[in-house]
């Protein structure tokens, strides 16, 4: 886990999100990575769990920026994606799922099925109650597709909607030295500090490093 500091002189607001983004978002990008690491593997159990571990971190910085409270959903991610559905009213997030990739086998199970069939999906095969692998492992289609689309879109939900009220990476990206800066950014960044951007950004990571 990131050492989480603190500066006397942040404001209350810029404490909040140091806070969020050290506890979900930069634990959501972890588990997310390794996700995609875990399915091009074949390592499809541990994939859902990743999956579904990040997933639920986005969602609940989503909630936790928007000042509502994460803490009576638990694990449960159908109940938190249903709650995000109903703050998102610009519909960051798309209602169906439309694959780009069709040369997978059996992509067309998903195309054009609900993104909530899918957090179904993910709850049941991602949940502490699988993590046996008692209700056995479905891959159908292109889910890690489906799972880079629903963190697209979250990421870049939070980005513009969240209580600064303003585009939180031009805050982050602000706050940095010039030579720490990314000049040109993706609309799902939230801070070049994190380690998504810094991958994108072809920053090297060292083994071992710390996201700091």
């Amino acid at each position: 886990m990131r050492k989480i500091t603190h500066n006397i002189d942040w404001s209350y607001d810029t404490r909040r999100t140091k806070i969020i983004f050290d506890l979900y978002i930069a634990s959501a990008d972890d588990d997310y990575l390794s996700a995609r690491m875990l399915y091009l593997n074949g390592l499809h159990r541990n994939f859902y769990w990743s999956a579904s571990q990040a997933i639920e971190k986005y969602l609940k910085a989503s909630l936790l920026f928007n000042e509502k409270s994460a803490k009576s959903y638990g694990h449960n991610l159908e109940k938190l994606f249903l709650k995000f559905i109903k703050m998102d009213n610009h519909k960051t997030l798309p209602e169906l799922i439309v694959l780009t990739d069709k040369h997978t086998p059996a992509s067309e199970s998903w195309q054009n099925q609900s993104i909530l069939s899918f957090i179904k999906h993910l709850q049941l095969y991602g949940s502490t109650d699988n993590r046996y692998g008692i209700l056995g492992e479905d891959i159908s289609g292109n889910i890690l597709q489906i799972v880079d689309v629903i963190c697209y879109n979250l990421r870049m939900f939070i980005r513009k909607n969240n209580f600064l009220k303003e585009d939180i990476f031009a805050i982050e990206n602000n706050d940095l030295v010039c030579y720490e800066k990314i000049n040109k950014s993706k609309i799902w960044m939230l801070s070049p500090a994190l380690r998504l951007e810094r991958l994108y950004n072809n920053r090297r990571l060292q083994v071992g490093e710390k996201n700091t």
